[in-house]
């Protein structure tokens, strides 16, 4: 079996790529704040639902 090669780190090739995943996990906590506030809206909206059920309204049925 081969042995890899080795060679010395070359920081210029290092800071691209470490700016590359600070990239990658800004966009990656983005589409979890935006998951996160779509699940959250879902949720509020089922409380007010659940709110207006519990006083003997009848809750609007939206079809989409």
């Amino acid at each position: 079996m081969k042995q890899p090669g080795w060679s010395p780190l070359d920081a210029t090739v290092l800071r691209e790529r470490l700016e590359e995943v600070k990239a990658l996990l800004l966009q990656a906590a983005a589409v979890g704040v935006a998951q996160d506030a779509e699940r959250l809206e879902k949720m509020l909206e089922l409380e007010q639902r659940t709110r207006e059920d519990a006083r003997g309204r009848p809750h609007r049925r939206r079809f989409r």
